[in-house]
């Protein structure tokens, strides 16, 4: 795992944040598979017609050197004791922890990190060579320590609330998440903002406080058709204003006044890119953890990034900040085992079911025990009379009142009617 040894200079640094800064148990992630097919015949027919779909408005450019004298204020501190040999080799570990992965019951939660849940269905597109859940790169960055005095993490249900996915920022009301996305950007060197660019690529956005830049690192740099312009202005826009609600509420004091609309903005094409059409979440984790503000600290490749995948599923798992950690991952986790164990889950296990009106219930003989056929009954509609919570009927109806209803059926006592003009048939005779 890559380790970090900052080196803290002076008293007067920022404070970190003491919420999660991650999706939390209760918010709502992305678990949709794409079509990585889709995808990769997209990127063949845009690199065919490269020429005539690239944007105009902002062209691409390389990697801008420090200037003489300058690298040392400009880079980010936080990434300069990284050690990433480890990353491209795969232990009997590793490979152990993808073969669980691959065998076990899908809906089991396995990772419980930093109020982070993970099931096997969210971890196995690493080990089959998938497209990352936006939740796995917001665990990841958790157990990195992304979150320090120099910079700072925005997850990615944070970048949809800026973006409007879920509300958006409102000007007339503010709500706790502004000011505290407000402050924690201010008050940082360095802000990581990974997006889901054009709904099927993932991309990060850097805002570099110390050289006052707009940073794109993108995976498919060369194919500027899988740039998102818009949602990076967008991102641009809100944390600006969080940043002015943070002032205002007295959050954060600034030596002098940020407008991140006055920043260059450079999207950068000579980082490492990926070759196929589903590592973008892979890299982007790679791009937080080796960019230092002006390059990246290390040159990786594909082959190098299709281990790294496997990599993130093992050490989320063997994290010793997993709640779910197992003592052994040689064998699979099988349903009957996982519900036996987990009984507090059996309520999200019996998802499976593609019945949404069947109501799970337990009969209370056992509590202990979610796997056995006598403690889950399916029943549909109104819960069954058992004669134990009913009263007697009462009588409505009266003797007297029943023997005038039953002359009236028998006709002895009954108003003739007259049918009107509308009610004669031609063929009836009258």
């Amino acid at each position: 795992m890559a380790k970090q040894s900052l080196e803290k200079q002076g008293t007067d640094q920022p404070e970190a944040s003491t919420k999660p800064i991650f999706c939390s148990k209760d918010s709502k992630v992305d678990t949709a598979m794409h079509d990585d097919s889709d995808i990769s015949n997209v990127l063949g027919k845009l690199q065919e017609t490269n020429e005539g779909i690239l944007p105009t408005s902002i062209s691409p450019t390389k990697s801008l050197p420090c200037k003489t004298g300058e690298h040392e204020k400009h880079k980010n501190m936080s990434t300069e004791n990284l050690v990433f040999d480890n990353d491209y080799t795969l232990t009997p570990e590793d490979i152990e922890t993808s073969s669980f992965i691959r065998r076990s019951y899908k809906k089991a939660i396995v990772v419980d990190i930093g109020n982070n849940v993970l099931t096997v269905e969210h971890l196995q597109p690493n080990v089959n060579g998938g497209w990352l859940l936006d939740a796995v790169i917001n665990t990841y960055a958790y157990i990195n320590h992304m979150e320090n005095e120099y910079t700072t993490v925005l997850s990615t249900f944070q970048s949809r609330l800026l973006l409007g996915e879920t509300g958006g920022v409102e000007p007339k009301h503010k709500k706790p998440w502004v000011s505290d996305i407000g402050r924690r950007c201010a008050t940082r060197h360095m802000v990581f903002v990974p997006f889901n660019a054009l709904e099927c690529h993932w991309s990060l956005l850097v805002l570099n406080f110390r050289r006052k830049q707009i940073q794109i690192l993108n995976s498919l740099a060369s194919t500027l058709a899988f740039r998102d312009e818009k949602k990076e202005n967008i991102l641009v826009e809100s944390i600006q204003a969080c940043m002015e609600y943070a002032v205002e509420a007295s959050l954060v004091s600034l030596a002098e006044p940020i407008n991140l609309a006055e920043w260059d903005k450079h999207m950068y094409t000579n980082i490492p890119q990926q070759n196929d059409s589903n590592s973008c979440g892979v890299y982007v984790i790679k791009y937080m953890l080796a960019w230092n503000g002006c390059e990246m600290n290390e040159n990786f490749t594909q082959e190098q990034m299709n281990i790294f995948r496997q990599k993130i599923c093992s050490r989320l798992l063997r994290s010793e900040c997993n709640l779910r950690r197992r003592p052994s991952y040689k064998e699979p986790l099988t349903k009957e085992e996982y519900m036996a164990n987990n009984p507090e889950d059996c309520s999200v296990a019996q998802g499976d079911s593609s019945d949404d009106d069947v109501m799970v219930t337990s009969t209370g003989n056992d509590t202990n025990n979610c796997s056995t056929s006598n403690t889950w009954t399916k029943k549909r509609g109104r819960p069954r009379k058992n004669g134990q919570n009913t009263k007697p009927a009462t009588q409505l109806v009266s003797p007297e009142s029943a023997k005038t209803i039953a002359e009236r059926v028998q006709g002895t006592n009954h108003r003739a009617s007259i049918p009107s003009q509308y009610q004669l048939s031609p063929y009836k005779q009258h």
